[in-house]
């Protein structure tokens, strides 16, 4: 099956808060599950500005961002697709938080504690939306 086809490539990624797209990545390649990106670690990405937190999301589809820099994003709205770009061995949603401007690095900085439908997940947790 051709990699754009497969079926993680429909599952949207929504805004976890209201906010400003800091930066973003969208012209990465997908890669297939198994390669990996060294030099891009984060692969296609959103860097989003929330209530002096970044928030990163990483490893998306190829051109599936729908914002630009600089824009509104309120809290649910589908923002781009999960995908497998940059250093990654197979498809999933890479998040994370840190203070602003914390770090230079994409991966970088202080981080800060997420929580889900006001629950602390651990790696590898499963959230399932109902």
């Amino acid at each position: 099956m051709p990699n754009e086809n497969a079926i993680y490539y429909v599952a949207h990624v929504y805004s976890p808060c209201d906010g400003t797209i800091a930066n973003l990545v969208n012209d990465l390649p997908n890669l297939v599950p198994g390669e990996s990106d060294r030099k891009n670690p984060a692969g296609n990405h959103i860097l989003l500005r929330c209530q002096g937190a970044d928030i990163l999301m990483a490893h998306l589809l190829k051109g599936s961002i729908t914002s630009q820099v600089g824009s509104l994003v309120k809290s649910g709205d589908a923002i781009a697709k999960i995908g497998n770009s940059g250093n990654t061995s197979e498809p999933h949603l890479h998040i994370h938080a840190r203070k602003v401007n914390t770090g230079k690095a994409i991966l970088a900085g202080e981080g800060l504690p997420i929580t889900f439908d006001g629950k602390f997940l651990v790696r590898n947790s499963l959230l399932i939306s109902k």
